[in-house]
């Protein structure tokens, strides 16, 4: 119609809370960001207005471990679907509640928010022998997300990458397509995306009206830092707790 002709022709000028919860499980982060389309992706400027961290408590996080190495109440159970049902809106209560802190703390009225767009936390994300991405699984409910801000929510971002083909990592490459091309590029540009698992984008230059962005998933990130360091901090409180068994030093708990 041409109601929503003049809609795609029109500004677009959104505030938008990002949640983002990557695979290593260290905290939720919040941004807040000034989000400027001019028609339909071109032109689109993205201004960050504020950004928040909530470190995910031990309970919670362990149950996350716990569901992701499909290890129930007991070695000997496997993760069931009741409670993987519950965990999915316990994590939406945790998003809401990350979302709402961090929104305090920064002085933003919740009524400024346009629109919220939750990553989930990444359960399982299958791939074959070959290489291809055959499914992907993401929690935290997205309508207790949208319930308890009072916000539109969007979520499964990963799940419909996907379903189209994709390795589940559409958010990196869209924002580096739309902002991070540069007129005066030449040649193809790759942007390097170190999170949990990295994945690269390949953004072609402007002139090749032609070509789409090519992204997909590289090789572990700070997935494996975060397994070094727990390693590390685990094999330190040992040693530490030894050397005051045998009466020298002092060991402080961190």
């Amino acid at each position: 119609s041409a109601d929503v002709e003049s809609l795609k022709e029109s500004p677009l000028n959104m505030k938008v809370v990002g949640v983002m919860s990557g695979t290593s499980v260290d905290a939720i982060d919040v941004v807040v960001a000034n989000v400027n389309c001019a028609r339909e992706g071109v032109g689109t400027s993205v201004s960050q207005v504020a950004f928040g961290s909530v470190p995910w408590d031990t309970a919670m996080k362990s149950k996350i471990f716990d569901a992701m190495n499909s290890r129930g109440i007991s070695a000997e159970l496997p993760f069931s679907v009741a409670q993987l049902c519950r965990l999915n809106f316990e994590l939406g209560e945790c998003f809401a509640d990350a979302i709402l802190t961090v929104l305090k703390r920064q002085n933003i009225p919740i009524t400024d928010v346009d629109v919220i767009c939750c990553h989930g936390q990444t359960i399982w994300h299958d791939v074959d022998a070959q290489g291809h991405v055959t499914s992907t699984l993401q929690i935290g409910e997205g309508s207790v997300i949208a319930a308890r801000t009072g916000v539109t929510t969007v979520t499964d971002v990963r799940v419909a990458d996907v379903a189209v083909g994709g390795q589940g990592a559409p958010l990196m490459s869209t924002f580096d397509m739309t902002v991070m091309r540069s007129p005066a590029q030449i040649g193809y540009r790759a942007l390097q995306n170190i999170g949990g698992i990295g994945n690269v984008t390949f953004v072609p230059p402007p002139h090749d009206a032609g070509q789409t962005p090519l992204a997909f998933d590289t090789v572990r990130g700070t997935f494996s830092l975060t397994l070094w360091f727990d390693w590390l901090r685990t094999a330190l409180r040992s040693m530490i707790k030894t050397v005051k068994g045998h009466g020298r030093g002092t060991y402080t708990a961190r």
